[in-house]
């Protein structure tokens, strides 16, 4: 099922998106601003499930936990094998005793950004 945001609406897709048989595909994601932070709602509070498309199968557990890099804050969700599968920045500007304004990060943003692009490896 592909959503096109334009046409329809977030409360239809939400409730398609309840059914057990749908899959969502979301074709014009950047579009639904701060849909990231209501699917990492949901995951932590056990509401949704999570697919695994080679499996065919749903994740029996996942598990998650907020990480910082530099000003950074991104909750992390793991499979049960410790790959991520899903983040979200919570945090932005955290302050750092060490390191008021932020040049000593580089390597953190780095590290940051390589777990993010291995998410979408699979």
């Amino acid at each position: 099922m592909s959503v096109d945001v334009g046409k329809k609406a977030i409360i239809d897709f939400l409730d398609s998106a309840s059914l057990k048989s749908d899959t969502i595909f979301i074709d014009d994601y950047y579009k639904l601003r701060d849909f990231d932070y209501l699917v990492s709602g949901q995951l932590i509070k056990g509401n949704a499930n999570v697919f695994y498309k080679k499996q065919k199968s749903y994740v029996d557990r996942i598990w998650y936990r907020l990480e910082k890099y530099g000003e950074h804050g991104d909750r992390f969700f793991y499979l049960t094998d410790k790959r991520p599968f899903f983040a979200v920045m919570e945090l932005s500007g955290i302050i750092d005793d060490n390191d008021v304004f932020g040049r000593g990060h580089f390597q953190a943003y780095l590290k940051e950004g390589e777990k993010l692009a291995s998410i979408r490896q699979e």
